[in-house]
């Protein structure tokens, strides 16, 4: 092997080795702020339901379609946790005014109350382990992780 080739050997072994890091850091910070809020509520939301009551909220009145679209999953895994989170009350299914074959989905009152309950959980949990970080880290590392969000979530990176 050539100088040249151990140097970009080396280099891509490094980059690998922070990659591994950065996906067991991100992977850890999850399952920690779910572990320490007790993600599951006293209605037995768990993370999924979390996720597409979160995006129902975020996005307003949407067909499954486009909350599986949203989330990038199946609409049948999509479906199948939405009708939980239907039989609990927290969203409500409605015609489409546009195509009366298809439902619209948005989230009730009820579903805004435990969204609000989770959400605050989760943000207490963050907001301890925020604190450890001096002032001038945390912003540039909100910022940093706002950046690697919007890369993974443009679909660029999808093979």
């Amino acid at each position: 092997m050539t100088v040249v080739g151990t140097a970009v050997d080396s280099t891509r072994d490094r980059a690998s080795t922070a990659l591994d890091r950065l996906e067991r850091a991100l992977h850890e910070v999850a399952r920690g702020v779910f572990a320490n809020t007790g993600m599951r509520s006293d209605l037995g939301i768990d993370k999924a339901g979390y996720f597409l009551l979160s995006e129902l909220e975020r996005s307003g009145t949407l067909r499954v379609s486009d909350v599986a679209a949203r989330l990038r999953l199946d609409v049948s895994t999509v479906s199948r946790q939405l009708h939980v989170l239907e039989d609990l009350g927290l969203i409500r299914r409605g015609r489409d005014p546009e195509d009366g074959r298809a439902y619209q989905l948005e989230v009730t009152a009820e579903g805004e109350a435990e969204l609000a309950a989770l959400r605050d959980a989760r943000h207490r949990v963050l907001g301890l382990a925020m604190a450890e970080l001096d002032d001038d880290e945390r912003e540039p590392f909100i910022s940093s992780m706002e950046k690697l969000a919007a890369k993974l979530s443009g679909g660029a990176q999808r093979r």
